[in-house]
């Protein structure tokens, strides 16, 4: 009984070229023998993709993502085929080096083919059409007819040659036919295992070439389902050395070889199949991500695939057992898919891969895997798009979604669309209560999670804040801490039904954690990590993940896969990075309290361009954590009840020292820093320092200036660290789908990579400078220090990329590991921020210094919010939260009316 096939279309079946020509693609090919031949490019794709119409998709809008022609794939598919020729090419070099140093009985005429059949495949390898080549090429073949007329064994190298040229790039006719043609030479010299050793030791490399000729007649067997050519004894030339050129384990390529024996089902028992791919199975993952292993995950996956396949049909008669193979069988294919997206296309196994991807591809039954199979990143990226779009619901949906210059504010629409309860319920920015309303049963979770997540949805569609937007998932977690609230008279945490966003970066079960990677897409996270789990035992409800730049090394939020982030109150600029979606959704009121992340700024610098408060803790405080003032100690203060340090390690045990977060009547003691020497900050934020100053010194408080001499160096070391791995995290995405690194982004280059001495050098460098630091910190007797979060005020998107990026005076504290908020003071201001004789004589010291006073323009950024950074010490988060009060109070504003994020 032969396999089915899925019902469906193959729109990969051939190019229009030899459509034309009335020429048959081969498939799996690079490029195809017609277009070879023109010397045109083929947009022939190499990996194969059913789209199963018989199925109905969940969401009317999503389509079977269509294969790609994108060039930049092809080129990466092309240099993957020159890399595996010029390693066999290199093979054939050795092979006749051997030959003409031996001493084997090898004819004359031998000795050309070997000659004239290397020459040949380093012409082709280098321009398949160029008059050397169609030469070389015609000389060889006759040398071949002639060696295989004497039927010496010798001419097994030709055909060698001509097979793996025809496999990867299928210009030399029917590769099946010289591999019947090698099976005959053989047998001419060859009856049993004994005769082929002998053959083999008396012509040096021959083993080698005989191995690609036993492995092209098992995969072309799996393939056309034709029967084997060579037998046993034939495959055990195949060395442990070619199996690690291919990237196939030796037991994988057992089970093919059983399965293409037994290709209609005689004699094969199901126990047995199951077995074997169980075997396979448990392999699965065993080790890196190295292109390796990845391959080997392909292989054994489609080892497995098809083997359940074969089992799952003799157990037609079996409900139970069908179902176990059909859900095994789903398992595997979401495996081998998922391996097959993250191989780079440039990888030196990517070429082998087409065998097993074809029978995966026959597999693939579901969206999911028929995207991760395909080819273009732009592709992945409308697909997700689509996706994310199906999943707001259709009466949450804006059609059309206003224009920037029609709704320039996000939030003035959101109120002006918004009905007064659900105005009511998300403009109110203190969590205390809420959670007061909840808890009492006043207030219902299913009812505020299902309002918050309805402002998120309309927020995302003007801002693009959001990633995964899992609502319905939410609603049912609301309900149930409504029904135990309703039963029990008891709450399930101190956040109990409280909506939370969250950053990308965490992974939170059933959904992706892309951080801005097209390759990391269609992968939903198995379980809840560290700061999902912990948001869970305080009884949040967690209802949408936001957006953040490609691998968040960025100070604004864009990647390719969902776009660019906007800030809620110009559309027209940034909301920052690299939690800018959380600060965009926060502004935008989406969410009353969201997560975020900050290594360098990435909280405080969207928390000041979105009028925010938003708070980097020291390293093993806590979970990182943004939201507004009352917002933030009411988190800090419930934290250490769901014992975070349970699920994560690097949480130390320290309560919230609510004491220490008042200000009381104590006399401050406040450094201040305007300028640090690298980049001098706009004239908003140097007025919104100098008012604080001063209100602060009208109150009585003790303000003095801060030195920032050693900032720059701090700088340099922060740098060094960020950069070490010379941006090898970010190639390897890069090669998995082909998708360009955003430009701009804070990335190391390869001559950045530190040396195990260069590290140890660096964390000396870095604990001196702590220790120095700290002395000068704790002799100062320094409350905290107020100073600015970034120089400049707002950007529009693509204008901080050509920035010449300068990120210092955030990331300083990152070093030190100083706990800093963002504190919102002001907005830009067009009578009083014009720009002064001081600012205008001020002469650049760097590209970053300049680039920040050429773009600065009042008239871009009137009425954007202004903030500056609190920073308290190691430890010192209740400082800055009780000299934030305090600058709160001498500035007359109520803290509970400020925006929360």
């Amino acid at each position: 009984m032969k396999v089915k096939k899925p019902r469906g279309i193959r729109h990969d079946r051939d190019c229009g070229r030899c459509k034309v020509q009335g020429i048959k693609c081969d498939l799996n090919r690079p490029r195809c023998q017609a277009c070879l031949q023109s010397g045109e490019a083929c947009i022939y794709p190499q990996r194969v993709v059913w789209v199963d119409n018989s199925k109905k998709s969940k969401s009317p809008k999503v389509t079977s993502p269509q294969i790609s022609h994108d060039e930049t794939h092809i080129k990466a598919i092309a240099k993957s085929t020159s890399i595996n020729l010029y390693g066999f090419v290199n093979l054939l070099d050795t092979f006749c080096q051997q030959i003409q140093s031996s001493s084997s009985d090898i004819p004359e005429e031998g000795i050309q083919l070997i000659s004239r059949t290397l020459s040949f495949a380093r012409s082709r390898i280098q321009d398949a059409n160029n008059k050397e080549s169609l030469q070389s090429h015609l000389v060889a073949l006759t040398n071949l007819s002639h060696v295989i007329q004497s039927a010496h064994p010798i001419a097994l190298f030709g055909i060698a040659t001509f097979a793996m040229f025809e496999v990867c790039c299928g210009s030399f006719g029917n590769w099946h036919c010289h591999l019947q043609g090698a099976r005959s030479l053989l047998d001419l010299h060859c009856q049993h295992k004994a005769d082929l050793d002998n053959l083999c030791d008396e012509i040096s490399g021959l083993a080698d070439l005989l191995a690609y000729l036993v492995w092209f007649d098992v995969t072309g067997a799996l393939v056309r389902e034709s029967p084997l050519i060579f037998k046993d004894w034939h495959r055990e030339t195949l060395s442990a050395e070619f199996f690690d050129s291919v990237g196939c384990p030796p037991d994988t390529f057992d089970l093919f070889v059983h399965l293409a024996k037994h290709r209609n089902g005689d004699g094969i028992r199901t126990l047995d199949l199951s077995s074997r791919a169980m075997a396979q199975i448990l392999q699965l993952g065993t080790g890196d991500s190295t292109d390796r292993n990845l391959a080997a995950t392909v292989y054994r996956g489609a080892a497995a695939i098809m083997a359940f396949s074969r089992a799952g049909m003799n157990t037609s008669g079996d409900p139970s057992a069908s179902t176990y193979h059909s859900k095994v069988l789903s398992s595997m294919v979401d495996r081998a898919c998922q391996a097959i997206a993250e191989i780079p296309t440039t990888s030196r196994f990517y070429v082998h891969l087409a065998t097993p991807a074809y029978l995966t591809g026959m597999s693939a039954s579901t969206e999911r895997q028929w995207i991760l199979m395909a080819t273009s990143y732009q592709d992945r990226c409308a697909q997700k798009r689509a996706d994310q779009l199906s999943l707001i619901l259709p009466e949450w949906r804006l059609d059309p979604v206003p224009s920037i210059e029609s709704a320039p504010n996000a939030l003035e629409y959101l109120r002006r669309i918004l009905s007064p309860e659900e105005l009511a319920l998300t403009e109110e920015t203190d969590i205390a209560v809420l959670l007061r309303k909840l808890s009492s049963g006043e207030l219902s979770s299913l009812k505020l999670t299902r309002v918050f997540a309805k402002r998120a949805a309309l927020a995302h569609q003007l801002t693009t804040c959001c990633t995964e937007i899992f609502s319905e998932e939410a609603f049912a977690v609301a309900q149930e801490l409504d029904d135990y609230l309703a039963k029990t008279g008891k709450t399930i945490g101190p956040l109990h039904g409280l909506p939370v966003s969250i950053k990308d970066l965490f992974s939170v079960e059933g959904v992706d954690t892309s951080i801005g990677w097209v390759g990391l897409t269609n992968n939903p996270a198995k379980a809840d990590k560290s700061v999902a789990r912990t948001l869970r035992r305080l009884g949040a409800v967690l209802y949408v993940k936001t957006n953040l730049p490609q691998s968040m090394m960025m100070s604004d939020s864009y990647n390719h896969v969902f776009g660019q982030c906007v800030n809620p109150f110009n559309r027209g600029l940034i909301s920052g990075g690299s939690s800018g979606g959380e600060g965009s959704l926060v502004a935008a009121r989406g969410s009353v309290l969201g997560i975020g992340t900050d290594l360098g700024g990435s909280i405080r610098i969207p928390a000041a361009l979105c009028g925010l408060y938003g708070l980097s803790p020291s390293p093993g405080r806590h979970p990182y954590e943004r939201g507004n003032l009352t917002t933030i100690e009411r988190y800090m203060e419930v934290l250490p009840e769901s014992k975070p340090w349970e699920v994560d390690q690097h949480v130390a045990p320290v309560a919230w020292r609510k004491e220490l977060a008042s200000p009381g009547a104590k006399r401050l003691r406040v450094g201040f820093l305007v300028d640090d020497g690298v980049v001098k900050v706009q004239p908003p934020i140097a007025r919104a320092l100098r008012e604080v100053v001063e209100a602060l010194k009208a109150a009585g408080h003790e303000v003095f200036e801060w030195d920032a001499s050693s900032h720059s160096y701090a700088y340099d070391l922060w740098a060094k660290a960020i950069f070490s791995d010379g941006g090898e995290g970010c190639r390897r995405q890069i090669e998995k789908t082909g998708e360009p690194l955003v430009e701009g982004m804070l990335v190391g280059k390869p001559e950045d990579t530190l040396t195990t001495s260069q590290t140890h050098q660096l964390n000396a460098d870095k604990y001196n400078f702590e220790s120095a630091y700290l002395d000068k910190w704790i002799s100062s007797d320094i409350d905290a220090l107020i100073m600015p979060n970034t120089p400049w005020v707002g950007y529009k998107p693509w204008t901080w990329v050509k920035s010449s990026a300068y990120v210092g005076y955030t990331s300083i504290w990152n070093f030190l590991g100083y706990a800093a908020l963002a504190v919102p003071v002001t907005t830009a201001s067009r009578t009083k921020d014009i720009p002064d004789e001081e600012w205008l004589a001020h002469v650049p010291r760097n590209d970053s210094d300049r680039f920040n006073k050429q773009q600065y323009d009042i008239n871009l950024v009137e009425g954007m919010p202004v903030g500056i950074q609190v920073v308290g010490g190691r430890f010192g988060e209740e400082k800055c939260v009780a000299v934030a009060k305090a600058i709160e109070q001498v500035m007359q504003r109520n803290i509970t009316s400020r925006a929360s994020l």
